[in-house]
């Protein structure tokens, strides 16, 4: 009886066990927005992160991740495509940016096709259940402009109106349905809610300009409860770290949302009245508040997870869209290079550090190929699976990584980088007639901040990064690595060849 007993429960533990390894498994992709390394204890911030800490201990942090574009917008196409944003050929970029010119790669424009194969199609239509809550900053087209709103049928009122008044809560709510409404249509998401088009201020009301983290992370917690039964992928963008500074949305009303004043309880989270004096309390200087903030989001998300038991199932992945000291600028430091970190409880083993070089565009294919999609045979990505690297198969996925913004591109190969700024020669000429500076993205007050670094106007940059990892000094005038920067020249030409309709002249 004893042995039928152990063979028994033998056979139990087995069956549970192969039915947990062929259950397809959920997903749960949190993006945050200009997070930098300091803000989180486990990179090294003398902060209060408890939560974000522990998917590094319990999962694989990637010390080499990258993104290939630096700002909000071309950055998040490449995670949920898997492809370059440069390749982006909705109407609105071609009407600026014809075919045959140069794709002044930037946020505007930049919008997500409608047929696009992106990552919530494409497991949608393998059986998934998807879903998003945050920032989304891909269109549909115009909308961030208050002045284009009446093309959407969205409701205008001043940029001073009261947001507690009734009539204003009606277009507030209004307007929101009616962006979930474009947004499920566009990416193909289930399930879309506490969404904002790009940043709060373009909901074009000051008192509205704040975050509230409470209200994203309500909705995110709402979708994994109603589909914890089935296989789900949920992306969750919260507008934490991004402008205005998170510090000053911690003392507002709590009911301040992206749909207006709320009624219904925001309480997922500790309070934010109290999270100064936590922080406090175990030795981290209050103005960092704002870190733990975020972390609480991460929290709230996990303890769900936990509390279904649907943990063990479930891959979180963690991540920002791009650096913020050269934000919008294509060096490592504060721009291309960003925290990343992926637990898959059972799965991957933890307290891995990896090494190995990924970019955000190989996050779709990888996620594909971890959930068992088969991916149409006219899907084509610009990333690649790592897969293997998850599962303990230490090998390089890239020989080399291809970077883009604005009028710059730049490719990586091990550790020499060479970035080529080619801006046009007609707004060249004009801007030395007006005697100003063009910067590589439109968007001139990240252009300034981003010029900050020494070399940013040099036409043709390269630098070795193991011995100058800051990217300070520019070799590609010394004729001693003459034959080096022919050879990167090379390599970058390579990527631009996979472009054939924008001309990007190496010499």
């Amino acid at each position: 009886m004893l042995v039928f007993r152990i063979v028994t429960t033998w056979l139990v533990v087995l069956m549970v066990s192969q039915v947990a390894v062929s259950a397809k498994p959920n997903v749960v992709f949190i993006l945050t927005d200009d997070q930098a390394y300091h803000t989180m204890k486990c990179w090294g911030g003398d902060v209060y992160t408890p939560h974000i800490d522990s998917l590094a201990s319990e999962g694989m942090r990637f010390t080499n991740a990258f993104t290939a574009t630096t700002v909000c917008a071309p950055s998040r196409y490449g995670f949920l495509t898997g492809t370059y944003a440069g390749r982006c050929a909705h109407a609105d970029v071609l009407a600026v940016y014809p075919r045959g010119t140069i794709n002044r790669i930037s946020n505007l424009p930049m919008v997500l096709e409608d047929d696009k194969p992106d990552i919530a199609r494409l497991l949608k239509g393998a059986g998934y259940v998807t879903g998003m809550v945050g920032k989304w900053h891909l269109g549909p087209t115009h909308i961030e402009d208050v002045n284009q709103w009446a093309k959407y049928g969205l409701k205008r009122y001043p940029p001073d109106a009261d947001p507690y008044h009734p009539e204003m809560a009606k277009k507030l709510r209004f307007n929101q349905k009616q962006l979930c409404k474009f947004i499920k249509k566009q990416a193909g998401f289930d399930y879309v809610a506490s969404a904002y088009i790009a940043n709060s201020k373009e909901l074009h009301c000051r008192a509205l300009d704040v975050h509230n983290p409470e209200w994203v992370i309500k909705s995110a917690v709402d979708f994994i409860e109603h589909n914890r039964k089935k296989p789900f992928f949920l992306y969750v963008a919260p507008t934490l770290h991004h402008g205005p500074h998170p510090s000053r949305s911690l003392d507002v009303d709590p009911r301040l949302t992206g749909e207006g004043i709320v009624d219904y309880h925001l309480n997922l989270m500790p309070p934010r009245s109290g999270i100064k004096e936590r922080v406090k309390a175990v030795g981290v200087d209050p103005k960092m508040a704002y870190c733990t903030w975020l972390d609480d989001s991460v929290g709230a998300i996990l303890k769900k997870l936990d509390r279904f038991g649907i943990a063990e199932n479930t891959i979180v992945i963690y991540t920002t869209d791009h650096g913020l000291e050269f934000k919008s600028s294509l060096y490592d430091r504060g721009g291309v290079r960003i925290p990343m970190m992926i637990r898959w409880k059972g799965t991957i083993k933890a307290g891995q550090n990896c090494s190995i070089p990924v970019q955000n565009i190989d996050l779709v294919p990888t996620l594909l190929d971890v959930c068992g999609v088969e991916v149409p045979a006219r899907v084509k990505f610009d990333g690649r699976s790592f897969k293997r690297i998850l599962l303990g198969e230490g090998k390089p996925i890239h020989d080399s990584l291809y970077f883009e913004i604005g009028y710059a591109r730049a490719v990586q190969v091990e550790n020499w980088k060479y970035i080529a700024v080619r801006i046009p020669g007609k707004m060249e000429a004009r801007a030395e007639r007006r005697g100003n500076k063009i910067y590589y993205i439109s968007n001139n007050h990240l252009g300034k901040n981003a010029a900050k670094h020494p070399n940013y106007f040099d036409t043709d940059q390269l630098y070795d990064l193991s011995k100058d990892p800051g990217e300070l000094y520019n070799l590609a005038s010394d004729h001693r690595y003459a034959d080096k920067l022919k050879e990167m020249k090379q390599h970058l030409r390579r990527y631009l060849d996979t472009f054939p309709d924008r001309p990007f002249p190496i010499k």
